[in-house]
């Protein structure tokens, strides 16, 4: 391929590059946790009234 740039071998981080990244896994383990916690009385709302009201009210993300 004619055209495509050589991949560096070696990566340098810098330090305001690791702080976003940093604060997106924090947040997304935070998530993950938080579902964890409610997916057994998110799966018992949709076996009784169905998945389309968890749906419509959000109740994944905290409700309204």
């Amino acid at each position: 391929m004619a055209g495509r740039p050589p991949t560096p071998l070696a990566v340098t981080f810098r330090e305001d590059h690791v702080a976003p990244w940093d604060r997106f896994f924090g947040l997304a383990s935070i998530g993950y946790a938080a579902r964890l916690r409610c997916l057994d009385a998110l799966t018992e709302v949709a076996h009784r009234w169905g998945r389309h009201v968890v749906l419509h009210y959000d109740l994944v993300l905290g409700g309204p």
